[in-house]
């Protein structure tokens, strides 16, 4: 850190939504460019006037490129209006894959071993939900009954994942299969040890959050559900992607616009997506039986 002190911050990128924090921490940095999403004449959150640099939010673009778009206006003294002058086409769109480590791979593998997973067996990451907003949740029950078709497959295993906040739902879920054929590592490895873990499985079964895009990063394959959320918007992006979205004209109904706050209290357009036609993407896609 010491070779640092005493250097300036020229440009500070403030990548929040919702937070006034964010934007008061970029002030009080007083570097020369502060370049944030800014609502102008949208009904989003009101963070200040502290951007010298105030890029509009677009809803109908893929969130990464709203984050690209921040670096445009980087060449001009200031941006006060909403217009942007360069395309943002998909091919500047690139994530960098992640490189095994063949240390942290052994460690990942002991690991599974120690469940009776060997390197025949097929696995299933299910990732059953956050607890953050039950609102875009697909239910319990439906993880169950799909788990359970799953596991009718000789040598498929059921691995749950994700964060501490999914160590509720996750024990339900390993409670109801009740089978030495379904572990949880929730809370039990290294951010590396789960990308090692995408790297050794087969597919990943998960709502809408961050474990998905964390897997972009991997070849596993994912089959991500959505309900008032866009995955047009917000979904992963790359290659083995299986969006499962049922499209009712009232979805999405979460976004940056309303805050995240819906008024729904009956998310339908999860309820409808049936464990069956998941079952059939999930195996189809992995031409399994």
């Amino acid at each position: 850190m010491d070779a640092y002190a005493g250097k300036k911050i020229d440009i500070v990128f403030d990548l929040e939504f919702f937070s006034r924090f964010s934007a008061l921490l970029v002030f009080f940095i007083k570097a020369d460019m502060k370049i944030g999403l800014f609502r102008y004449t949208y009904e989003g959150l009101y963070r200040g006037d502290f951007l010298t640099h105030k890029i509009q939010y677009n809803p109908l673009n893929h969130i990464s490129k709203t984050y690209l778009s921040l670096a445009q206006s980087i060449k001009k003294e200031s941006q006060t209006t909403p217009n942007l002058d360069e395309q943002i086409s998909d091919k500047e769109i690139i994530f960098q894959k992640y490189e095994s480590k063949t240390e942290i791979k052994s460690r990942m593998q002991r690991k599974l071993e120690k469940s009776g997973i060997n390197s025949n067996s097929k696995l299933f990451l299910i990732s059953p939900g956050e607890g953050v907003l039950p609102l875009r949740e697909w239910p319990l029950e439906n993880f169950i009954l799909l788990s359970r078709w799953i596991l009718d497959g000789v040598n498929n295993y059921i691995v749950i994942v994700g964060t501490e906040g999914v160590a509720a739902k996750g024990e339900l879920l390993l409670k109801a299969l009740n089978t030495p054929k379904s572990i949880s590592l929730i809370g039990q490895t290294t951010l590396e040890e789960l990308m090692e873990l995408f790297n050794l499985s087969d597919a990943l079964i998960s709502n809408d959050c961050g474990l998905a895009h964390l897997a972009m990063l991997t070849s596993i394959k994912k089959f991500i559900i959505f309900g008032p959320e866009s995955p047009h918007v917000f979904g992963p992006l790359g290659d083995n992607n299986w969006i499962i979205y049922s499209g009712l004209p009232c979805s999405p109904c979460l976004s940056i616009l309303n805050h995240r706050n819906s008024s729904c209290t009956n998310n339908i357009c999860l309820k409808m997506i049936s464990p069956e036609n998941v079952y059939k993407l999930v195996t189809g896609s992995l031409n399994i039986s």
